[in-house]
């Protein structure tokens, strides 16, 4: 499906790289990109909330598997807060600054999650020029 005026706009800033997100679609295609997208926000949604409760390992892992899966959706930002979350938590870092650090986290993942969103709104990518 190609863009509705046959130019996707790049949108590489500190939150978003189009270009990372591109690389994946080219090799996942349009409609699994889309459904990929969807069950990433979803998840990552909902885990969020409940994260702080969990232990400190339990929270060492979801990060290191959300860092490698919001690197497909170039939110880059993220990522990066998923890197040092996980470190905080290899490291033995007190669980109070693991949890400040969360709690930013949280908000770079909303900010990084609406670019991503127009990214894929924009280029009419899949079940994504669905959402609303």
């Amino acid at each position: 499906m190609k863009p509705a005026n046959g130019v996707c706009f790049k949108m590489n800033n500190a939150l978003f790289d189009e270009k990372e997100a591109g690389q994946y679609l080219s090799i996942f295609g349009e409609d699994k990109m889309g459904c990929l997208w969807q069950e990433f926000l979803q998840d990552t949604t909902e885990t969020l909330e409940t994260i702080e409760s969990q232990d400190r390992e339990d929270i060492r892992l979801k990060f290191h598997s959300w860092r490698s899966s919001a690197k497909v959706f170039g939110l880059k930002s993220f990522v990066q807060q998923c890197e040092n979350i996980e470190n905080m938590a290899i490291n033995g870092e007190n669980i109070e600054n693991i949890k400040k650090t969360i709690d930013n986290c949280k908000k770079i993942f909303h900010n990084a999650q609406k670019e991503a969103n127009r990214f894929f709104k924009r280029c009419s990518y899949g079940k994504i020029s669905n959402a609303k």
